[in-house]
């Protein structure tokens, strides 16, 4: 580990003693020019960096008023309500006046695009600025130019950079994932959703058409009905906010800031008093209600409130007695889409409460059955919130770790370790030095038979280790892998269990009732030698592989392996693959009896294997479906 010193700044802490500390501008220059924006492109500076200018950005008429940046220059947003909106530019082109422009003079840019956007140097910015209120707050040049940095060797620099570009592009395809798996999960929510309100729990119900395009056929007993029909509309109100005794109370009062994707709304930002509600002044929604938004970006989007509350003037609340509440606040999650596409439009979408009236209800007429539908989607609906936010947790986790991972690597703290041989995900097609593939795989399997034989072992666990090792490790054993009811399975190990028991005289192996068990002989120890030959160079990975697997029950790692060879053909095919597309796989493209396991079980075992780092790589061929 190398010599550390203190760099007597609060911000940098300890730095490598052959690090130097400067202030801002000896190492940049401010560049101040002003042009316009006909003649140098529009940029945005983002907290993704500095871009294009986006549709969305506020256009000013003032064109001439713009700042000159060229390719290479650091562009920092002044205000502290735009922390971290910063980044090196690409591009020649104009910023708006806001912002501050750093020529570099003698940094590496691959070093100083994480050293001036990185967390903790953000909030050194922050603390050099100056104004009357947090939003007003910020920092201007001639403040700023005094802040002390670390500056690593101009080599060091660089390969700091690179590190981080490619360990940064590692977490962020993580994050990226996750993302579409959370994506994919809201998708399949919603599938799910529409599924039960539009044709019931009963697949076998006899059925009619609805006559309605989007959703089909409908159970036979079902009618088609308006909202108006089964529910009157409430729209909110705002009580004069000048008037402090309505509000600051313990009456919930909603706005569209309170919405959110868990729909069941528990407590809204602002309250009103119970003098509020005495005189009137606030609309009150009873308990069991339907929230919607009907006006703003965000119009048509769903609540549900468990309590009497209060809502303003932008929701209106869906009241009915004769049908189960909450099977409303399905419908209309359900329904998300066609009332934002059909929307009235001005400057805002709005959805009338006339308009809304007029929206179709499927009614099941049937309370008992409403229920039902609730009760089976409140399940499933949290099974899946669940899983997303687990998945939401984990962004946040690889979000801070890539903050704490730049601001140790622009400090020294980290050091780059180029004697580090990095894993380049390409490690198929490993060849034994052993003239007899079935030969080396039995050796494996006995292995296999030492580490696991007081673990439940049997011939399918056997099996579906032996594959996952073979993959995950990277072989080239050349085998065919047959889509089978129990996982992959390639006729190979009939084999390798021949050579072990008959052959070779090993292990006995027996078939109690219909499973086959292993029973190791006298001579079981002489594999080790040809085992040592053959496979000592990989031993830590197959070891590691048969600990994750030890403690499985037959079906799990039934499971693991059935997985694994699914996802492994998305990659080989360069298909886009989600969590949710390779459970499909499995239950669809595989056997009737996969689907012994639901959904989420599957899922479950997934996110279990993505712990265990069990993740494959495209290694060797594509499973066979059997005909």
């Amino acid at each position: 580990m190398r010599e550390m010193k203190d760099s007597g700044i609060e911000w940098i802490g300890k730095i490598p003693k052959d690090w130097n500390v400067k202030t801002i501008d000896t190492c940049f220059k401010e560049r101040n020019e002003k042009v316009s924006d006909y003649d140098w492109e529009p940029l945005s500076v983002t907290k993704q960096g500095i871009v294009k200018q986006l549709d969305t950005a506020a256009k000013s008429d003032a064109h001439d008023a713009r700042k000159k940046v060229c390719n290479g220059d650091f562009v920092i947003n002044s205000r502290s309500d735009r922390k971290q909106s910063c980044g090196l530019s690409e591009y020649d082109g104009s910023v708006s006046l806001i912002n501050i422009v750093l020529e570099n003079k003698k940094l590496q840019k691959e070093y100083i695009k994480y050293l001036l956007k990185n967390y903790g140097f953000a909030e050194e910015f922050y603390r050099w600025g100056s104004g009357i209120v947090a939003d007003l707050w910020s920092t201007n040049y001639q403040t700023m130019k005094k802040i002390s940095i670390p500056i690593p060797p101009t080599d060091e620099q660089f390969k700091i950079g690179k590190e981080l570009d490619k360990k940064i592009a590692e977490i962020d395809n993580v994050i990226e994932k996750t993302k579409q798996t959370i994506d994919d999960y809201k998708l399949y929510k919603q599938t799910i959703i529409t599924k039960a309100v539009t044709k019931g729990l009963d697949e076998k119900v006899e059925t009619k058409d609805s006559g309605i395009e989007w959703i089909g056929k409908i159970p036979l007993t079902w009618k088609v009905e308006r909202i108006k029909d089964i529910a009157s509309l409430k729209t909110g109100t705002t009580p004069n906010t000048s008037n402090q005794e309505w509000f600051d109370g313990d009456l919930n009062w909603f706005t569209p800031g309170d919405f959110h994707e868990d729909y069941v709304m528990k407590k809204s930002a602002r309250k009103l008093s119970l003098k509020a509600k005495e005189e009137n002044v606030a609309t009150i929604i009873p308990e069991d209600t339907t929230l919607i938004i009907g006006i703003g970006g965000t119009a048509g989007k769903i609540g549900y409130v468990e309590e009497e509350c209060s809502c303003n003037q932008q929701i209106t609340a869906i009241i009915s007695n004769k049908v189960y509440n909450k099977y409303i606040m399905y419908w209309m999650i359900a329904n998300t889409k066609f009332l934002k596409e059909t929307a009235l439009y001005t400057t805002l979408p709005i959805i009338n409460n006339d308009t809304l009236g007029k929206y179709i209800f499927l009614n099941p007429k049937n309370i008992d059955e409403e229920i039902m539908i609730v009760n089976y989607l409140d399940k499933k609906c949290n099974e899946l919130d669940v899983l997303i936010k687990s998945k939401e947790n984990l962004i946040t986790e690889l979000e801070n770790y890539k903050k704490s991972l730049i601001y140790e690597y622009v400090t020294g703290k980290k050091e780059v370790d180029e004697k580090k041989i990095y894993n380049t995900n390409n490690i198929s097609g490993i060849k034994i030095n052993c003239k007899d593939n079935i030969f080396a795989q039995a050796i494996l399997l006995c292995k296999i038979i030492e580490k696991l034989r007081n673990y439940n072992l049997g011939r399918v666990k056997a099996e579906k280790t032996l594959y996952l090792i073979e993959k995950e490790v990277g072989f080239d054993f050349n085998n065919k892998y047959v889509r089978e009811a129990a996982g992959p399975l390639s006729e190979n190990i009939y084999k390798c269990e021949s050579i072990i028991s008959k052959k070779n005289k090993w292990v006995n192996i027996k078939k109690v009732k219909k499973h086959i068990e292993y029973e190791t002989l006298p001579n079981f120890h002489k594999y080790s030698q040809y085992y040592d030959k053959y496979f000592s160079s990989y031993d830590n990975q197959i070891e590691n592989i048969i600990d994750i697997i030890r403690n499985y029950s037959t079906d799990k790692a039934e499971m693991v392996a059935t997985l694994y060879a699914a996802w492994n053909d998305f990659i080989i095919k360069k298909d886009k693959v989600s969590d949710i597309e390779i459970v499909k796989d499995v239950r669809e493209n595989w056997n009737d009896r996969k689907k012994r396991f639901n959904e989420k079980e599957w899922l479950e075992v997934l996110e279990e294997m993505k712990q265990n780092g069990l993740t494959p790589k495209g290694n060797g061929n594509l499973t066979i479906i059997k005909e």
